[in-house]
């Protein structure tokens, strides 16, 4: 048995440890789903332990937050919790294909098919605590 004198300082650093993870693979995911250009986008994602003890994740790109709930029409129809199963670029499409969808940008969801996703989430701890 431990005894964990120093929990505060131990917590933050287990979660820092587990924000390192969660960010290289939600990296992984924008770079399989060909979410960059520039690299801006991919570099964007930090992760901080807040005042409150949790840990964060976010993209400081202002269009991050398309990317991951999508634009107009789509984020009505997916919501927060929800994104399609294999998002459509538009630009790959025919015209006629394009003029049949809604207006706006599919989510890609990285983040969200990272982090609601048990089978990578285990693997990330796994590969970050062992």
């Amino acid at each position: 048995m431990y005894d964990i004198i120093n929990w505060d300082e131990f917590r933050k650093e287990v979660l820092d440890l587990l924000g390192t993870g969660i960010v290289q693979e939600i990296q992984d995911e924008a770079m399989r789903m060909g979410l960059y250009i520039d690299g801006g986008y991919i570099r964007g994602f930090h992760k901080y332990v807040d005042e409150s003890g949790e840990l964060n994740i976010d993209n400081d790109k202002f269009y991050a937050k398309y990317i991951e709930f999508g634009t107009y029409d789509y984020f009505d129809i997916f919501g927060l919790d929800d994104f399609p199963e294999k998002p459509l670029k538009k630009k790959d499409l025919p015209k006629k294909r394009v003029a049949e969808m809604e207006k706006g940008m599919m989510p890609f969801a990285p983040m969200r098919r990272v982090l609601y996703n048990q089978s990578k989430m285990d693997a990330i701890i796994e590969r970050q605590f062992t």
